[in-house]
């Protein structure tokens, strides 16, 4: 009987022993998803702005989303590296924009839903799968252009407006994703505000249907244009007398050049620009260069 107590007392310690041992589960990912506008931010070395936008038509370089990104995206959605996703420095987020690499020609669709990069020198971060649908090498860069596609994103808008999506998301990739679409509230405002480089106003587009809900995860589909590879530039400031922009030119030299632009209705517009630049490197060093010579605005455009 007494041997019989010991063999259940050393099973009882053995359980204890292998119950401490195990290593704690994992919390579930929550995600709350959440509209994000005006919340300054600070890069490399560099402050940026973002606003909520009904218009975008810009050029630049593209890179690619390293390894080690946190759980979570700015607005509060799950980061996956194989959706069709990215991040952007200004757009409100999330919001759907279409990429075109410029050298290749291989377009697609991307949901943004993170904030970033935070190299000056690119305008977009795209996830690994984004990437490699657009034959971006990671890591690496690519002339890319950046069309805001305004419907998809007013009905994101109008989704999170009114309140917060909950996300309830299982660390189990086999968990399955539950969404609620959020009717927007009364009396929300749709914003007019224009930033693309052209700099030209353009009417807003008509807001989606309430009961057209943008999908999370965007398709992957590809569309092949012609390839249409430009120089790099820089673009700095714009003004209304070309004494200033000559100034803002001189610090660009042997570069800086100014170009005047008509707004209509005889006002004119002067806005300076460096380049072309050789490489990638030659921009980004003229770029860093501009930078800490006071150039805040100045960013790498292709052209």
């Amino acid at each position: 009987m007494r041997w019989a107590k010991s063999l259940r007392w050393l099973a009882l310690v053995a359980a204890c022993v292998s119950c401490r041992q195990q290593p704690p589960s994992a919390p579930a990912v929550v995600a709350s998803v959440h509209f994000v506008r005006e919340e300054a931010w600070l890069g490399d070395g560099k402050w940026f702005y973002p606003q909520e936008m009904t218009t975008l038509d810009q050029t630049g370089l593209a890179s690619v989303t390293p390894d080690g990104h946190p759980a979570l995206t700015t607005d509060g959605e799950i980061y996956d590296p194989t959706a069709l996703a990215a991040a952007h420095q200004t757009l409100q987020l999330p919001a759907i924009v279409q990429v075109t690499d410029l050298e290749n020609g291989r377009q697609i669709e991307v949901r943004v839903n993170d904030r970033g990069p935070a190299d000056p020198g690119r305008v977009i971060e795209l996830t690994p799968r984004a990437a490699e649908l657009l034959q971006i090498p990671a890591p690496g860069v690519a002339q890319v252009r950046i069309v805001l596609l305004a419907a998809p994103t007013e009905q994101l808008a109008a989704q999170l407006h009114g309140g917060t999506l909950q996300l309830a998301i299982s660390t189990d990739p086999a968990a399955s994703l539950s969404e609620q679409s959020l009717a927007p509230p009364p009396g929300v405002a749709q914003s007019s505000r224009y930033f693309a480089e052209s700099q030209q106003s353009a009417p807003a587009a008509a807001t989606a249907p309430a009961a057209a809900a943008v999908p999370d995860r965007l398709p992957e589909n590809v569309t092949l244009t012609g390839p249409d590879p430009g120089q790099l530039y820089i673009r700095a400031d714009d003004f209304a007398r070309a004494d200033y922009a000559m100034r803002e030119a001189a610090i660009l030299t042997p570069f800086g050049t100014v170009l005047r632009q008509r707004a209509g209705r005889g006002n004119e517009r002067y806005f300076v620009r460096g380049g072309p630049y050789p490489s990638v490197a030659d921009a980004d060093a003229e770029l860093m260069l501009a930078l800490r010579l006071g150039l805040k605005s100045a960013h790498i455009t292709v052209e």
